[in-house]
């Protein structure tokens, strides 16, 4: 679905080979069942929503364990705003990974990380700087009774704000020192959602 669901718009393309996925795919950073449904569409806003191409491998070492780890394709979100700055091109993939422990159903809990390359330019030395921005999320989805879903996910880190789910409304990945002309920085942030869900029936 695309604009207002007119057109077409691609949502997802990848081909999954044994531990490997390659493609138009969900960003190992992010936790899709971890997210409790709710009255938004666009979900909690915190989640972590991001569709990237990426190149992930992801075996799973035990019956209970899995790890992944993936290059995801860069984009960054700079706040040019203040003047004296541009944006520079990012060459360097995103670095993604998590580790799970997983049991019945698909209740698991999962620690997540991502490592990002942010660049600019200070139009005023003529010098490009690299600020490496990064992000942590813990997150869980479990059965504590078979009527009752527990979703758990929270987030913390800096620079990261290009991937968050209300934050991707500005540029927040680096934003400008009011201290210091011509100078960004990776803004630090933290989101969390709790949800429970009840199911009288099947």
């Amino acid at each position: 679905n695309g604009y207002n669901n007119r057109d077409f718009h691609l949502k997802k393309a990848y081909a999954t080979l044994g531990p490997w996925t390659v493609g138009y795919a969900n960003s190992t950073f992010s936790d899709p069942t971890a997210m409790a449904p709710t009255v938004d569409a666009q979900g909690a806003t915190n989640k972590l929503s991001r569709t990237d191409v990426l190149v992930r491998y992801m075996p799973e070492i035990t019956k209970n364990w899995t790890v992944a780890i993936s290059l995801e394709n860069p984009s960054t979100q700079v706040d040019l705003s203040a003047g004296g700055t541009e944006a520079t091109s990012t060459w360097l993939p995103d670095a993604a990974a998590f580790v799970q422990y997983q049991w019945g159903g698909g209740q698991h809990v999962r620690l997540a990380g991502i490592v990002r390359e942010l660049g600019y330019r200070d139009i005023a030395s003529g010098k490009n700087h690299n600020i490496a921005g990064w992000g942590l999320q813990i997150s869980s989805m479990a059965h504590p009774h078979r009527n009752v879903t527990t979703y758990v996910t929270a987030n913390y880190g800096k620079g990261y704000g290009g991937l968050l789910n209300d934050l991707l409304a500005g540029n927040y990945d680096l934003v400008p020192n009011p201290d210091k002309p011509g100078e960004l920085y990776a803004p630090r942030a933290f989101g969390y959602s709790i949800g429970v869900q009840y199911n009288f029936s099947e």
